[in-house]
């Protein structure tokens, strides 16, 4: 092809031979750069290995996404994981005690009685152990009798103080029905009330009003003055006092009437001295004394007293139990243990109604001869003072 285009170049005119011998030097320039290109890709193509086809691929008879069993294994470890971690976030949040192991480890006494209580009645004081002893919680304050007459015993106490942990007045209610079921086996007790503002304990067994512990500490009166009858056989009560309103009956007293401030302190000298002497005439001597961390007399008593029992809501903290143990331990207490108030327990029917009569006309006449523990007890007292008045005429 080159000699054929020399030719043609040669037959054509003079004037155009010079511009057609450039033209043939481009192209044979750029051919042979396309050759080189050429032979450059082709040594690239004999370079690489061939590739032998072995087999068609099957088609999966499954989907490879999403992995159901992995899906299933990690979705339990997250739920595991995230159920942990609500569990640690519960318990740093909600500080309550958790039941009477951790009770007993944090304050660091055993648990003598768990107090069932229903909290749609809580707001009615009553003796259960006498009233209703067939119920419930009066199997409980048994209970709660037989471990507190062992923990007494051992610890060679009479005197003592009864005081909440948190801000309640169960212990009121406890203290008097563990009262009454130490009488009812036999024990002389005495209740004594310090709580001049709010005499519940007073109000509970029907006791007139009159000079009280709080008056034999001032001196204005003696300790005679100040025990009353509860109409209960081996049970007294030490009233707190009315000095600070000449002796007016509790429902006629005005709390704006009463002081705030005592002048003669729970934890005077005159306290150890009247709680030692009454512990001279009795069994054991339970003193209502006022909530531990709001009251700075609690401590007081608690000194003075032989021993103490802690009475737990399932309210407390666990804050208020450390507190509680240091308070304790300032002031060198023996405490004989600790009773626990279980809440929302279905013993209101029990504790606050008659047993069901078999007739309608025997309900009839139960309604009719119903009357107030209170007023009860108060009859027994007065039925036994006029028998021994006219004993005493006869002699």
């Amino acid at each position: 092809q080159g000699a054929k285009l020399n030719r043609q170049i040669e037959s054509a005119p003079p004037d155009k031979q010079a511009a057609l011998r450039i033209q043939r030097d481009a192209l044979t320039t750029e051919i042979a750069l396309l050759q080189q290109k050429l032979s450059g890709l082709i040594d690239q193509y004999t370079a690489f290995t061939p590739v032998n086809v072995l087999g068609k691929a099957p088609v999966p008879e499954s989907p490879a996404k999403p992995k159901l069993p992995l899906n299933i294994f990690l979705g339990l470890v997250g739920g595991l994981l995230l159920g942990f971690g609500i569990a640690a976030i519960a318990e740093y949040v909600d500080t309550r005690i958790r039941g009477t192991s951790d009770l007993t480890a944090r304050l660091g006494v055993p648990v003598l009685g768990l107090i069932p209580r229903d909290e749609a009645a809580s707001g009615a004081l009553t003796l259960v152990a006498i009233d209703a002893p067939g119920s419930r919680t009066a199997d409980a304050f048994r209970r709660l009798r037989t471990n507190f007459i062992a923990a007494a015993t051992q610890a060679r106490t009479k005197s003592i103080a009864i005081t909440s942990i948190d801000h309640n007045d169960s212990p009121i209610e406890l203290q008097a029905n563990l009262a009454a079921a130490l009488a009812e086996m036999g024990k002389r007790v005495v209740l004594v009330s310090t709580r001049r503002r709010h005499p519940a304990l007073e109000e509970l067994v029907g006791a007139p009003p009159g000079p009280g512990f709080l008056d034999a500490i001032a001196g204005t009166a003696s300790l005679d003055q100040a025990i009353c009858d509860t109409g209960i056989e081996n049970l007294l009560l030490c009233r707190a006092g009315s000095a600070s309103d000449g002796g007016a009956p509790f429902a006629d007293r005005h709390v704006a009437a009463i002081p705030s401030a005592r002048p003669h302190s729970l934890g005077s000298e005159g306290t150890a001295r009247l709680i030692e002497e009454l512990a001279d005439r009795a069994d054991f001597v339970l003193i209502d004394a006022p909530p531990l961390l709001a009251d700075g007399d609690a401590a007081s008593l608690a000194r003075a007293c032989d021993g103490v029992l802690a009475v737990v809501s399932p309210n407390a903290t666990r804050a208020e139990i450390a507190r509680s143990r240091e308070q304790f331990e300032r002031v060198r207490a023996t405490v004989l243990g600790s009773v626990l108030v279980e809440p929302n327990q279905p013993v209101g029917k029990e504790r606050h109604k008659p047993a069901r009569s078999a007739t309608a006309a025997e309900d009839g006449a139960d309604r009719r001869m119903r009357v107030s523990s209170a007023d009860r007890r108060r009859s027994m007292r007065l039925a036994r003072a006029s028998g021994s008045a006219e004993m005493g005429e006869k002699g």
